[in-house]
C-alpha cells in the first residue's frame, strides 16, 4: 500500500494517548488516516522511556516504510519558524535543557550546574552561586530579525500553580513531608537516629517551640546557654548548674529545694547580710 513517499515531513493536528502517536497533515496537505507512532529510546512489554507527544503545531520529519501510512514513525521535531525555544548561546555548546508544557524545566550546565524547577515555584539548584539557571527564547522583533530573550516563568505557565506537597519515604517507613504552607514533619517507624559528625551551628533569627510528649533526654560534655530560658516541667540535671544571675520560679521565689549550694557577692542568713559566702541550707526553703 504504497500511498505516501517514504520519508516526509508534517503537522501534528492530533493527538492518540493511549496508542503513543499522533495525527499529521503532510506538508502536501494530505492528511494521513493512521497514527503515527512515537519513538522511544527503550520499549518493550513491561520498560519504556516515555516522552510527551509533540503539540499541536509541532513539525516533524515522518518516515513511511515502504510507503504504507499504516507504518508512519515520527522521527524527530524541527523548528519551522525562527522562533523557537532554544536556550543555548555562544559558547553553550554542551548545556542539556528540557522543558515541559506543564512549566516544569530541567537545565544541566556544561560546568555541571544544575537546576530543577516545578511549576508552583519548587526549585532545586547546585551551583556556584546557589541561584537558579537562566533560560532564554527565540522571538521575532518587529523587523522580522530573530532575537534572543529571557524566559519567565509567567510565559511558561501564566497563572503559578498551587504550591505542591513534597513528600520522601524511605523503604524503612520513614517520611519527610513539607506541605503546602512549607510544614516540614518528619514520621518514623521505631527508633530514628540523626548523626552529625564535626562542629555543626544553628541559628534560628526567630522564635523556636518545642514540645516533646515522651522524654527528652540531652547529653554533652557542657551545656552553654545565653539570654533567657523558660522551662515548663520536671528538670533533672546530673553535674552542675552555673548562674551568673538569679535562678527563680514564676512567682520570684525560690522553691522548696533538699539541698542547693551556691555562691553570692551578698546573701541573707540568720536575718543578717553577710559578704561572700558559701551557704549550705538542707530542707529549707529560701526566701
Amino acid at each position: 500500500m504504497a500511498d505516501v513517499a517514504p520519508v516526509g515531513t508534517g503537522m501534528v493536528i492530533s493527538h492518540d494517548p493511549e496508542g503513543g502517536g499522533v495525527y499529521v497533515m503532510l506538508k502536501s496537505g494530505q492528511v494521513v488516516g493512521h497514527p503515527v507512532k512515537m519513538p522511544y529510546d527503550q520499549a518493550d512489554g513491561l520498560r519504556i522511556r516515555q516522552n510527551a507527544l509533540p503539540g499541536k503545531g509541532t513539525w516533524g520529519v515522518i518516515v513511511f516504510p515502504n510507503g504504507d501510512q499504516r507504518n508512519g514513525v515520527w522521527i524527530c521535531s524541527y523548528n519551522a519558524i525562527l522562533a523557537d525555544a532554544i536556550t543555548s548561546g555562544p559558547g553553550d555548546d554542551f548545556i542539556e535543557y528540557f522543558s515541559h508544557w506543564s512549566g516544569y524545566w530541567d537545565y544541566l550546565s556544561e560546568s555541571g550546574d544544575k537546576t530543577i524547577a516545578f511549576p508552583d515555584g519548587t526549585t532545586i539548584t547546585i551551583s556556584e552561586s546557589g541561584t537558579a539557571a537562566s533560560t532564554y527564547r527565540h522571538v521575532v522583533d518587529q523587523n522580522q530579525n530573530q532575537i534572543r530573550i529571557p524566559v519567565a516563568q509567567t510565559d511558561r505557565i501564566p497563572t503559578p500553580a498551587p504550591a505542591k506537597i513534597i513528600t520522601v519515604t524511605h523503604a524503612s517507613g520513614t517520611k519527610v513531608n513539607v506541605d503546602a504552607a512549607g510544614n516540614v514533619t518528619t514520621t518514623v517507624v521505631g527508633n530514628s537516629t540523626v548523626n552529625v559528625t564535626g562542629n555543626s551551628t544553628v541559628a534560628v533569627t526567630g522564635n523556636v517551640n518545642m514540645t516533646v510528649s515522651g522524654t527528652f533526654t540531652g547529653k554533652a560534655t557542657s551545656w552553654a546557654m545565653t539570654g533567657p530560658c523558660t522551662w515548663d516541667g520536671n528538670l533533672s540535671v546530673t553535674g552542675t548548674i552555673v548562674a551568673s544571675s538569679d535562678i527563680s520560679d514564676n512567682s520570684g521565689s525560690y522553691g522548696t529545694v533538699n539541698l542547693i549550694r551556691t555562691t553570692y557577692n551578698s546573701h541573707y542568713h540568720g536575718g543578717v547580710t553577710t559578704g561572700s559566702g558559701d551557704t549550705s541550707t538542707t530542707g529549707q526553703t529560701l526566701p
